[in-house]
């Protein structure tokens, strides 16, 4: 039997063995490691990409997107892949983006790119895709031909409704409560209460005062890009949107523009969806351009309706000897009627 010291002369060399390679192997890697950092035959010289939707962006701008420069060349090994990866799927018109190392110098990327879906008509160079995401057109993604939606972001509709309505309903409840202060027969608690409650309409008329001021209203003269729009506005564009595409589906039709803006208008007069599309007629190639005017809650009875509208309208320019472009306003707002505004 080994004594106590033997044994515990035994553990410390099997100790050593063992650790001892494993500690000359981490040293070596790491000083291996160091010195390949420091190796120029280790810089990144190409990108290599891949877009899925065969819509390349700039490498020159990827590149600056991941931090990499031409100037001052950047070691392979200390590339952070993870991090440029996550630059890629930050920038607004890249939807998801993968980064690989290929030693010696290369970094693939594989990106897949926003489709968009209509250009913003809010702000220029921008457009939305299906989840309302909003993203810089050019120089990123090429031309195409789709409608443009207004929803009135630029000037701040959501907020101005908001102030009307709380301004109107200031006006109504002062009126209301004089006209109820002056009937019934005065009393300290009950007057007492009426001005508490008119007191309480001030303020909350001062706090929208304040929400309008010229300040907060001019942030919204600008694209947040990346961000998502959401209220019923952007809910009513796009089913007005996908209404309208499969109605006017066709080379002879085709949609231009879409207004939502004034769809939630605190006037009901005022309640409007103003669409324009374009009709060719092939016979004595001429164009027409129609402006509709919807009503908000009816509008896909009066789309159906104008499909069979615009049969009558072509038909009756292809009466026409001449080729002669036409501008006619179709007011449909009005259920069973359509007011037209006709010009050249």
């Amino acid at each position: 039997m080994y004594s106590l010291k033997q044994s515990l002369c035994w553990i410390i060399a099997s100790v050593v063995v063992i650790t001892g390679p494993i500690s000359l192997i981490i040293w070596y890697t790491h000083n291996l490691y160091r010195e390949r950092q420091k190796d120029p035959s280790f810089n990144v010289v190409a990108i290599v990409q891949k877009s899925v939707d065969k819509e390349e962006i700039k490498t020159e701008f990827l590149a600056e997107l991941m931090g990499l420069s031409y100037d001052k060349p950047t070691n392979l090994y200390r590339f952070n892949a993870a991090h440029a990866q996550k630059m890629l799927c930050d920038f607004p018109p890249i939807k998801e983006a993968k980064v690989k190392k290929i030693w010696p110098g290369t970094v693939f990327v594989e990106y897949t790119l926003k489709k968009p879906i209509a250009y913003l008509a809010d702000y220029s160079n921008t457009a939305v895709d299906e989840r309302g995401v909003i993203f810089p057109v050019k120089p990123f993604i090429a031309p195409k031909k789709l409608p443009q939606v207004y929803m009135g972001l630029d000037l701040g509709i959501e907020q101005t409704d908001l102030l009307l309505n709380l301004e109107t309903a200031v006006r109504d409840a002062k009126l209301a409560q004089d006209l109820e202060l002056e009937s019934l027969c005065s009393g300290a608690g009950h007057s007492r209460l009426v001005k508490d409650r008119l007191t309480a309409y001030d303020s909350g008329s001062r706090d929208c005062v304040k929400l309008a001021s010229p300040t907060a209203v001019s942030r919204l003269n600008e694209p947040l890009w990346g961000q998502s729009i959401n209220g019923k506005r952007w809910a009513l564009a796009i089913d007005v949107l996908e209404t309208a595409s499969q109605m006017f589906a066709g080379e002879e039709t085709s949609l231009v523009y879409i207004d939502v803006s004034d769809a939630y208008n605190f006037s009901c007069g005022k309640r409007q969806i103003v669409l324009e599309c374009k009709e060719w007629v092939q016979a004595n190639q001429s164009l027409i351009r129609v402006i509709l005017r919807l009503a908000p809650e009816h509008y896909q009875e009066q789309l159906a309706n104008y499909a069979v509208l615009k049969n009558y309208l072509r038909q009756q320019q292809k009466k026409d000897d001449i080729q002669v472009d036409k501008t006619i306003v179709v007011d449909m707002r009005i259920l069973g009627l359509g007011l037209m505004n006709l010009s050249r």
